[in-house]
Protein backbone atom coordinates (compact mmCIF):
# COMPACT_ATOMS: atom_id res chain seq x y z
CA UNK A 1 0.00 0.00 0.00
CA UNK A 2 1.58 3.48 -0.89
CA UNK A 3 0.77 6.04 2.06
CA UNK A 4 1.06 9.59 2.26
CA UNK A 5 2.05 10.25 6.10
CA UNK A 6 2.14 13.58 7.66
CA UNK A 7 4.41 14.66 10.48
CA UNK A 8 7.16 12.01 9.07
CA UNK A 9 9.56 13.55 10.62
CA UNK A 10 7.92 14.32 13.95
CA UNK A 11 8.69 12.60 16.99
CA UNK A 12 5.15 9.98 16.53
CA UNK A 13 5.41 10.05 13.20
CA UNK A 14 9.46 8.39 12.39
CA UNK A 15 8.58 5.95 14.61
CA UNK A 16 5.34 5.35 12.42
CA UNK A 17 7.62 5.59 9.22
CA UNK A 18 9.92 3.36 10.40
CA UNK A 19 6.58 0.81 11.39
CA UNK A 20 5.52 1.14 7.63
CA UNK A 21 8.66 0.46 6.05
CA UNK A 22 9.28 -2.73 8.24
CA UNK A 23 5.40 -3.74 6.87
CA UNK A 24 7.05 -3.22 3.22
CA UNK A 25 4.57 -0.43 2.50
CA UNK A 26 5.49 2.60 -0.02
CA UNK A 27 5.71 5.40 2.14
CA UNK A 28 5.71 9.14 0.46
CA UNK A 29 6.32 12.04 3.27
CA UNK A 30 4.54 15.76 3.65
CA UNK A 31 7.87 17.38 4.44
CA UNK A 32 7.23 21.53 4.19
CA UNK A 33 11.14 22.63 4.63
CA UNK A 34 14.04 22.33 2.83
CA UNK A 35 15.16 20.86 6.16
CA UNK A 36 12.72 18.38 6.50
CA UNK A 37 13.20 17.40 2.49
CA UNK A 38 16.60 16.81 3.08
CA UNK A 39 16.54 14.65 6.20
CA UNK A 40 13.76 12.33 4.16
CA UNK A 41 16.14 12.45 1.72
CA UNK A 42 19.34 10.94 3.06
CA UNK A 43 17.14 8.36 5.03
CA UNK A 44 15.83 7.21 0.93
CA UNK A 45 12.26 8.45 1.56
CA UNK A 46 10.33 9.97 -1.13
CA UNK A 47 8.83 13.59 0.04
CA UNK A 48 5.78 14.76 -0.93
CA UNK A 49 6.34 18.74 -1.01
CA UNK A 50 3.56 20.43 1.19
CA UNK A 51 1.73 22.30 4.59
CA UNK A 52 -0.83 21.10 6.59
CA UNK A 53 -1.97 24.45 6.88
CA UNK A 54 -2.50 24.64 3.34
CA UNK A 55 -4.70 21.90 2.62
CA UNK A 56 -5.20 22.02 -1.16
CA UNK A 57 -1.12 21.47 -0.69
CA UNK A 58 -1.52 18.20 0.83
CA UNK A 59 -4.96 17.09 -0.93
CA UNK A 60 -2.61 17.70 -4.63
CA UNK A 61 -0.88 14.13 -3.17
CA UNK A 62 -4.45 11.97 -2.74
CA UNK A 63 -4.27 10.08 -6.19
CA UNK A 64 -0.79 8.85 -5.76
CA UNK A 65 -1.65 7.52 -2.82
CA UNK A 66 -4.17 4.41 -1.40
CA UNK A 67 -3.95 5.56 2.05
CA UNK A 68 -2.94 9.10 4.64
CA UNK A 69 -1.80 8.45 7.89
CA UNK A 70 -2.06 11.87 9.76
CA UNK A 71 0.27 12.75 12.77
CA UNK A 72 1.74 16.12 12.18
CA UNK A 73 0.92 18.42 15.58
CA UNK A 74 -1.41 21.43 14.16
CA UNK A 75 0.64 24.21 15.84
CA UNK A 76 -0.86 27.67 15.80
CA UNK A 77 -4.65 27.46 16.17
CA UNK A 78 -5.27 23.73 15.46
CA UNK A 79 -9.29 24.24 15.61
CA UNK A 80 -8.87 26.11 12.14
CA UNK A 81 -5.33 24.57 10.99
CA UNK A 82 -6.17 21.00 11.70
CA UNK A 83 -10.26 21.14 11.35
CA UNK A 84 -9.65 22.68 7.78
CA UNK A 85 -7.49 19.55 6.76
CA UNK A 86 -9.14 17.22 8.08
CA UNK A 87 -12.27 18.06 6.20
CA UNK A 88 -10.42 18.86 3.10
CA UNK A 89 -8.88 15.78 3.07
CA UNK A 90 -12.53 13.94 3.76
CA UNK A 91 -14.17 16.17 0.95
CA UNK A 92 -11.55 15.05 -1.75
CA UNK A 93 -11.88 11.04 -0.53
CA UNK A 94 -15.47 10.87 -0.89
CA UNK A 95 -15.90 7.76 -2.78
CA UNK A 96 -12.56 6.62 -3.21
CA UNK A 97 -12.28 3.88 -0.43
CA UNK A 98 -9.36 5.59 0.63
CA UNK A 99 -8.35 5.00 4.31
CA UNK A 100 -7.61 7.87 6.51
CA UNK A 101 -6.37 7.30 9.93
CA UNK A 102 -6.59 10.24 12.25
CA UNK A 103 -4.52 11.10 15.24
CA UNK A 104 -6.98 12.10 17.77
CA UNK A 105 -6.37 11.90 21.74
CA UNK A 106 -7.20 10.90 25.21
CA UNK A 107 -7.92 14.18 25.85
CA UNK A 108 -11.54 14.02 23.89
CA UNK A 109 -12.60 12.32 27.29
CA UNK A 110 -12.19 14.85 29.30
CA UNK A 111 -11.75 14.09 33.02
CA UNK A 112 -12.03 10.24 33.19
CA UNK A 113 -12.00 9.96 37.16
CA UNK A 114 -11.65 6.67 37.89
CA UNK A 115 -14.06 5.12 34.80
CA UNK A 116 -11.55 4.00 32.56
CA UNK A 117 -13.91 4.69 29.51
CA UNK A 118 -13.37 2.58 26.18
CA UNK A 119 -14.52 3.76 22.91
CA UNK A 120 -18.39 2.97 23.20
CA UNK A 121 -18.12 6.26 26.04
CA UNK A 122 -19.40 8.84 24.53
CA UNK A 123 -17.05 11.69 24.65
CA UNK A 124 -17.45 15.35 26.13
CA UNK A 125 -16.56 18.12 24.04
CA UNK A 126 -13.67 19.12 26.36
CA UNK A 127 -9.79 19.99 26.09
CA UNK A 128 -9.42 19.93 22.77
CA UNK A 129 -13.09 20.36 21.09
CA UNK A 130 -11.47 20.26 17.59
CA UNK A 131 -10.82 16.81 17.78
CA UNK A 132 -14.48 16.25 18.87
CA UNK A 133 -15.69 17.46 15.89
CA UNK A 134 -12.94 15.70 13.85
CA UNK A 135 -14.41 12.66 15.12
CA UNK A 136 -17.53 12.91 14.66
CA UNK A 137 -16.52 14.23 10.88
CA UNK A 138 -14.94 11.01 10.19
CA UNK A 139 -16.79 8.65 11.65
CA UNK A 140 -19.77 10.53 9.21
CA UNK A 141 -17.57 9.85 6.40
CA UNK A 142 -17.93 6.37 6.18
CA UNK A 143 -20.69 6.49 4.78
CA UNK A 144 -19.61 8.29 1.39
CA UNK A 145 -16.71 5.88 0.88
CA UNK A 146 -13.78 6.75 3.19
CA UNK A 147 -12.24 4.14 5.59
CA UNK A 148 -11.97 6.62 7.96
CA UNK A 149 -9.99 5.19 11.29
CA UNK A 150 -9.36 7.10 14.80
CA UNK A 151 -6.30 6.52 17.06
CA UNK A 152 -6.45 8.13 20.39
CA UNK A 153 -2.81 8.22 22.02
CA UNK A 154 -2.51 8.94 25.90
CA UNK A 155 0.90 10.08 27.26
CA UNK A 156 3.96 9.04 24.43
CA UNK A 157 7.65 8.14 25.55
CA UNK A 158 10.28 6.23 24.69
CA UNK A 159 13.56 6.52 22.63
CA UNK A 160 13.77 9.56 24.61
CA UNK A 161 11.44 11.93 23.57
CA UNK A 162 7.26 12.98 24.22
CA UNK A 163 6.55 14.54 27.04
CA UNK A 164 8.54 12.55 29.77
CA UNK A 165 11.77 14.20 28.04
CA UNK A 166 10.52 17.82 28.65
CA UNK A 167 9.82 16.93 31.88
CA UNK A 168 13.28 15.51 32.58
CA UNK A 169 14.59 18.34 31.03
CA UNK A 170 12.65 20.66 32.89
CA UNK A 171 13.23 18.94 36.33
CA UNK A 172 16.80 19.78 35.35
CA UNK A 173 16.61 23.25 34.65
CA UNK A 174 14.87 24.26 37.98
CA UNK A 175 16.36 22.02 40.26
CA UNK A 176 12.87 20.01 40.65
CA UNK A 177 9.93 18.01 39.14
CA UNK A 178 7.06 20.31 39.07
CA UNK A 179 3.78 17.96 40.04
CA UNK A 180 0.53 20.08 40.06
CA UNK A 181 -1.73 19.45 42.76
CA UNK A 182 -1.59 15.98 44.93
CA UNK A 183 -0.88 13.72 42.04
CA UNK A 184 -3.40 10.75 42.45
CA UNK A 185 -4.38 11.09 39.03
CA UNK A 186 -3.54 8.42 36.59
CA UNK A 187 -2.44 8.74 33.01
CA UNK A 188 -2.58 5.76 30.57
CA UNK A 189 0.70 5.28 28.77
CA UNK A 190 2.23 3.99 25.62
CA UNK A 191 5.77 3.35 24.47
CA UNK A 192 6.01 5.52 20.84
CA UNK A 193 7.04 2.20 19.03
CA UNK A 194 3.97 0.08 20.00
CA UNK A 195 1.65 3.15 19.17
CA UNK A 196 3.41 2.87 15.77
CA UNK A 197 2.53 -0.68 15.33
CA UNK A 198 -1.27 0.07 16.17
CA UNK A 199 -0.83 2.88 13.49
CA UNK A 200 0.13 0.09 10.99
CA UNK A 201 -2.54 -2.43 11.73
CA UNK A 202 -5.12 -0.09 12.28
CA UNK A 203 -4.41 1.16 8.27
CA UNK A 204 -4.30 -2.80 7.48
CA UNK A 205 -7.39 -4.32 9.11
CA UNK A 206 -9.48 -1.76 10.75
CA UNK A 207 -12.77 -1.48 9.59
CA UNK A 208 -14.32 1.84 8.26
CA UNK A 209 -15.36 3.97 11.21
CA UNK A 210 -13.15 2.45 13.61
CA UNK A 211 -11.66 4.35 16.65
CA UNK A 212 -8.83 2.80 19.14
CA UNK A 213 -7.51 3.93 22.30
CA UNK A 214 -3.65 3.25 22.51
CA UNK A 215 -2.84 2.76 25.78
CA UNK A 216 -0.28 -0.01 27.23
CA UNK A 217 0.19 0.90 30.65
CA UNK A 218 -0.95 3.54 33.71
CA UNK A 219 1.00 5.88 36.26
CA UNK A 220 0.16 8.06 38.68
CA UNK A 221 1.25 11.84 37.87
CA UNK A 222 3.13 11.90 41.64
CA UNK A 223 4.90 8.11 40.42
CA UNK A 224 5.93 9.74 37.44
CA UNK A 225 7.37 12.95 38.65
CA UNK A 226 8.83 11.24 41.48
CA UNK A 227 10.99 9.16 39.02
CA UNK A 228 11.58 12.48 36.51
CA UNK A 229 13.12 13.99 39.33
CA UNK A 230 15.36 11.50 41.07
CA UNK A 231 16.63 11.11 36.99
CA UNK A 232 16.96 13.94 37.02
CA UNK A 233 19.18 14.03 40.30
CA UNK A 234 16.72 17.21 41.26
CA UNK A 235 17.87 18.42 43.91
CA UNK A 236 14.43 20.14 44.98
CA UNK A 237 13.12 16.42 44.23
CA UNK A 238 9.06 17.19 43.93
CA UNK A 239 7.48 20.73 44.25
CA UNK A 240 4.23 21.02 44.33
CA UNK A 241 2.02 23.30 42.45
CA UNK A 242 -1.57 24.21 43.38
CA UNK A 243 -3.74 24.44 40.30
CA UNK A 244 -4.15 28.06 40.59
CA UNK A 245 -0.30 28.51 40.34
CA UNK A 246 0.08 26.50 37.61
CA UNK A 247 -2.26 28.06 35.42
CA UNK A 248 -0.84 31.28 35.85
CA UNK A 249 2.73 29.88 34.95
CA UNK A 250 1.40 27.63 31.94
CA UNK A 251 -1.82 29.06 30.61
CA UNK A 252 -5.07 26.76 30.28
CA UNK A 253 -3.18 23.55 29.96
CA UNK A 254 -2.11 23.30 33.54
CA UNK A 255 -6.06 21.66 33.74
CA UNK A 256 -4.35 18.60 31.87
CA UNK A 257 -2.31 17.64 34.64
CA UNK A 258 -4.68 17.25 37.53
CA UNK A 259 -7.28 15.31 35.74
CA UNK A 260 -6.88 11.42 35.19
CA UNK A 261 -6.45 10.21 31.66
CA UNK A 262 -6.85 6.49 31.86
CA UNK A 263 -8.51 4.75 29.16
CA UNK A 264 -9.17 0.88 28.38
CA UNK A 265 -7.48 -0.12 24.71
CA UNK A 266 -8.70 -4.05 24.83
CA UNK A 267 -10.62 -3.08 21.62
CA UNK A 268 -7.41 -2.73 19.51
CA UNK A 269 -5.74 -5.98 21.25
CA UNK A 270 -9.10 -7.92 20.53
CA UNK A 271 -9.52 -6.43 16.69
CA UNK A 272 -6.24 -6.01 15.40
CA UNK A 273 -4.33 -8.09 17.85
CA UNK A 274 -2.25 -5.31 18.93
CA UNK A 275 0.06 -6.41 21.28
CA UNK A 276 2.63 -3.96 23.11
CA UNK A 277 5.83 -5.51 24.40
CA UNK A 278 8.11 -2.23 25.30
CA UNK A 279 9.19 -1.50 28.71
CA UNK A 280 6.99 0.64 30.97
CA UNK A 281 7.45 4.06 31.22
CA UNK A 282 9.54 3.77 34.69
CA UNK A 283 11.94 1.47 32.88
CA UNK A 284 12.12 3.26 29.85
CA UNK A 285 13.10 6.38 31.67
CA UNK A 286 15.40 5.26 33.73
CA UNK A 287 17.23 4.11 30.60
CA UNK A 288 16.73 6.80 28.83
CA UNK A 289 18.35 9.05 31.66
CA UNK A 290 20.87 6.73 32.21
CA UNK A 291 21.92 7.41 28.16
CA UNK A 292 21.82 11.18 28.56
CA UNK A 293 23.84 11.26 31.61
CA UNK A 294 21.55 11.78 33.88
CA UNK A 295 21.87 9.34 36.63
CA UNK A 296 25.72 7.64 37.81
Amino acid sequence: MRVLITGATGYIGSSVLNALLSRHHDVLALARSPEAIEKLSRLSIPSAQGDIHHPESVVAHLPKVDAVIHIADPNGNPEIGDRSLVLALLNAMNGTGKALVYTSSTFVYGDTADAMPDETVATPRGFQPWRNDNERDLHAATVRGVRSVVVRPPLVYGRGGGLTAQFLQGARTQGAAMLVGQGDNRWSTVHVDDLADLYVLALEHAPAGSVYNAASGTITMRALMTAIAHAAKAPGGVASLSLEEAQQAMGPLAIGFVVSQEVNADKARRELHWAPRQVDILQDLTANANALGASA
